[in-house]
Parts: structure tokens; sequence; C-alpha cells
């Protein structure tokens, strides 16, 4: 089994639960170690927390483009929250992409 295949099972298919943690691990054997650290109560590698309160969805992307042309730029022009939101979403996505978030 490939570890890729057992995250992806485990973010689409489980209950969310409180309690969590994420095993970090370069390939299969310590993956399968941090797992029995974890059981074991020594959790080295491992990251645990417990999740917060669900937030509100700020913003939703379809994959699709605008409902209708230039909706993005109507909004970022008639609504200052929509335009924080989205100078937020941009701030947070500078860091991976070479583009901007309001220029496309």
């Amino acid at each position: 089994v490939r570890p890729v295949d057992v995250a992806h099972s485990l973010v689409v298919s489980r209950s969310v639960f409180d309690h969590r943690a994420v095993v970090v691990g370069a390939d299969r054997d310590e993956l399968v170690a941090g797992l029995r650290e974890l059981a074991g109560g020594a959790a080295s590698g491992v990251v645990q927390g417990v999740a917060g309160g669900a937030g509100k969805s700020v913003f939703v992307f379809p994959g699709q483009g605008s409902q209708w042309l230039g909706m993005g730029v109507e909004l970022l022009e008639c609504s200052p929250v929509f335009a924080a939101r989205m100078a937020e979403c941009e701030a947070a996505l500078a860091a991976f992409v070479d583009w901007s978030l309001t220029g496309v």
C-alpha cells in the first residue's frame, strides 16, 4: 500500500475527530515507525493537537472560473469585506505561487 493512498483515504472517507495526529516520514519505514511511536505514547516526529471549532467559509474556489464575466472584479470594487479577505488569501498564497490572486 502506498502512503499517499492511505493519506487520501483518511482525508476523504474518515469521520472528523477532535483529537488528531500527523505522522511525518520520508518513506514507508519512517511512517510505520512514527505510527508505532504514536500508539506507544512516544510521539517523536509526530504532530498532535486538538481541533478548534469549525470556522466559517470566506472563500470558495469552485475551479470553474467566475459565474459571470467580471464577477470577481465587481466584488473587489464594491465589497470592502470581500476585497480584504481576498488580500489575506493573496498574502497567504504568495509564498507558494508566482502569480497574483487579484491579478487573475
